[in-house]
């Protein structure tokens, strides 16, 4: 069946979401997080207060633009991956909501990466945005298990999220060179032969 295309409402939508998180972007880099008021954004993005503030909820959501839709796309395929084969096999084909777009555009995920590097509180507000990631695969490796194993998948949980974190500080380490879906197979291969499949 053909993808259904957006109505114009919907296309109006998305582009002033890119534009804020445009402006957004583009001020950070050069003001650094910290020193940019939500005024400055929404002055350079020609919108107003309450256009923002329907886009994004907080400054920080503007610096993570693409979060919330990859999100839910991860934890919509890993409710598809649970109908079948193992957990693990699982949680590797719905981290491809993550790895795809980083594959597509590179160059537009290393600019917001060096942004969320420079500031403390972006860094942390990443750390809470993987922390969801990871209650996700958690949950879905719970699924069915005695409350032994619901324990244990919390060890394997947090040990996936740890390996994807890894793979991304190696991917930006390369400056985009390394191909990020690579990196995560290898990590996964670590896990493979530490916890089994």
């Amino acid at each position: 069946m053909p993808e259904e295309r957006p109505s114009r409402r919907e296309r109006n939508k998305r582009r002033t979401r890119r534009a804020i998180a445009e402006a957004a972007l583009a001020l950070f880099e050069r003001d650094g997080f910290e020193a940019v008021t939500v005024d400055q954004i929404v002055e350079r993005a020609d919108v107003s207060p309450r256009t923002f503030f329907r886009y994004f909820a907080t400054k920080e959501d503007a610096a993570f633009p693409h979060w919330a839709e990859r999100q839910a796309a991860f934890e919509a395929r890993l409710a598809e991956a649970g109908r079948g084969g193992s957990p693990m096999a699982g949680v590797r084909e719905a981290l491809g909501a993550m790895t795809e777009p980083i594959e597509a555009d590179p160059a537009a995920e290393l600019r917001q990466q060096r942004v969320v590097d420079a500031s403390p509180a972006l860094r942390a507000k990443e750390a809470e945005l993987f922390e969801a990631w990871g209650e996700a695969i958690g949950a879905h490796l719970r699924k069915g298990r005695s409350q032994r194993a619901a324990r244990d998948a919390a060890v394997v949980a947090a040990a996936i999220l740890g390996a994807v974190r890894a793979s991304f500080r190696a991917w930006v380490r390369s400056d985009g060179k390394l191909r990020f879906a690579r990196l995560e197979e290898e990590a996964f291969e670590a896990l493979r032969v530490a916890f089994g499949d």
